[in-house]
């Protein structure tokens, strides 16, 4: 991957002993996606629509629930959990991906 700021890429072939590698636009690495020019916009759409689908299956399984305390409990260790991992890296910069 390399990685610019610019809009345009200088694209240039890597190779190790007569072995080329190959550029990528976008990798997932510990559980973070990284893209060439820094930008987390894909990571956090991608976090916010699992913990959507997360959220959703919680309130599901859980309307029989008398007891608030194991609703909270779940959303804690399935949806909290994801949105606040890897916060110290991604955490927004741009205001249009914090709302």
């Amino acid at each position: 991957m390399i990685y610019t700021r610019k809009k345009s890429c200088i694209h240039f072939d890597y190779s190790i002993n007569n072995t080329y590698i190959s550029v990528v636009d976008k990798i997932k690495d510990l559980g973070i996606l990284f893209t060439c020019n820094l930008s987390f916009s894909l990571h956090i759409n991608s976090v916010v629509a699992s913990s959507f689908k997360m959220l959703g299956y919680i309130i599901r399984k859980t309307k029989s629930f008398s007891n608030i305390n194991s609703t909270t409990l779940l959303f804690n260790a399935y949806v909290r959990s994801r949105l606040e991992f890897g916060l110290c890296v991604v955490g927004p910069c741009l205001l249009i991906l914090i709302a």
